[in-house]
């Protein structure tokens, strides 16, 4: 559904594609609201010591850099081709845009979206798949916000939009590592103690994991980085050990799919490394089970099934089991979710709740892992041609002035 300028647009997540979807809406004339729960593009900034899996060139846009060049006409990007770390990444392109004068003054961290409802129509009115729900797009939405670190009422408000991007991705909301991806038992108890997140294991996390043993879960590509950098940690402190779970059975090539890790050849490579590490060291045990954790005296006792039956003790639990998007944002909404990962499929930009677009790897839920940035700035295009009202749309062909 179209909306003219200069209406106000609210982007959820000042993440890498809050910022470019940001970006966009300013140069077409919107008025732009970011809210970001944390820092900016939080989850890159805790995966900062890691290489990103493309080049710079597929990690920035056409639009981004014209705007970085004209805040500042000495502005250097990296090459196309380089490398960059997470922690590279943020310093040179992305901290550049939100400090922008394009987007500082529109950007509010430390901000937590508790909700978004419409105005006057609550989730039962109108459905938004028959001709009728049309109409559900002539009332805004109602967001609830929670401003700072307080939880009272007086750091709450409503802000009312016209149109709403969630780009609120899904690192804040990690898988369960239990049998069948429900929690295994103990498992939310110990929600705290067990790591989710890829940790800076040869650095800043060394003390975690250094001469202990940890249990590593996972299948993934995140998993196959923590087993590349757990071996080299074992290779310098000889006395640090891993055993590495995975619950499907797979050929002794290795654990990681090597087929659906072909996308760049860095992550093909990283795949590669790690099945070698897995079949050299042994420490993959596939087809098997997490079924309850406990903790006893500071050690995690852990009841698996499976290829490896029984209870082990570890010292360091590791789940990198995948990420979901948080669905509550939209309860109150008439959002169309895919029953399999959870997230939006391109078709899904179109139908469901009239202007509220779900961008960015909460669009592909489960899948996220695969999500590239360039199939962000994809959808970015796409969703400003529908509000726009014109197909052909692409400013990052037509690079144009700010309005």
């Amino acid at each position: 559904m179209a909306i003219d300028t200069p209406a106000k647009l609210a982007i959820l997540g000042a993440g890498p594609i809050g910022l470019e979807a940001a970006l966009y809406a300013r140069f077409l004339g919107y008025d732009v609201v970011i809210f970001e729960q944390g820092r900016v593009c939080e989850h890159i900034q805790r995966r900062g010591h890691l290489r990103l899996l493309t080049p710079f060139g597929e990690n920035s846009s056409p639009l981004g850099l014209a705007a970085l060049t004209a805040q500042d006409e000495n502005y250097q990007p990296p090459e196309a081709t380089a490398m960059l770390t997470g922690r590279q990444w943020i310093e040179r392109y992305l901290q550049p845009l939100a400090d922008s004068d394009l987007l500082s003054d529109h950007l509010f961290t430390n901000r937590r979206v508790l909700g978004v409802g419409k105005e006057q129509v609550r989730k039962t009115d109108l459905e938004a798949d028959l001709p009728q729900g049309d109409e559900r797009g002539d009332w805004a939405f109602r967001i609830l916000v929670r401003d700072g670190a307080g939880d009272g009422m007086g750091n709450e408000r409503i802000e009312m939009v016209e149109g709403v991007l969630d780009c609120t991705g899904v690192a804040s909301q990690p898988n369960f590592a239990g049998h069948g991806g429900l929690p295994a038992i103990g498992e939310l108890a110990l929600r705290e103690q067990i790591v989710y997140h890829l940790p800076d294991v040869l650095e800043a996390d060394r003390g975690l994991f250094e001469d202990q043993h940890t249990l590593l879960i996972g299948d993934g590509i995140d998993a196959a980085a923590a087993a590349v950098l757990l071996d080299e940690l074992q290779q310098q402190s000889p006395t640090t050990r891993f055993t590495w779970l995975t619950s499907h059975e797979h050929e002794p090539a290795g654990p990681i799919d090597l087929v659906k890790n072909n996308s760049s050849p860095a992550r093909q490579q990283l795949a590669t490394d790690a099945n070698r590490i897995a079949r050299a060291t042994q420490a993959w045990k596939w087809g098997a089970q997490l079924e309850a954790i406990r903790t006893v005296n500071g050690k995690f006792e852990a009841t698996l099934s499976g290829q490896i039956t029984g209870e082990q003790t570890f010292d360091r639990i590791l789940a990198l089991v995948g990420y979901r998007g948080d669905p509550s944002l939209f309860s109150e909404l008439q959002i169309a979710v895919d029953p399999v990962t959870g997230g939006n499929d391109s078709a899904g930009i179109r139908r469901g709740e009239a202007n509220y677009y779900v961008l960015g790897s909460k669009s592909a839920g489960r899948s996220a892992e695969f999500f590239t940035f360039r199939d962000g700035l994809d959808q970015i295009r796409e969703v400003f041609s529908i509000l726009g009202d014109r197909a052909s749309l692409n400013l990052y062909a037509e690079r144009p002035e700010l309005k």
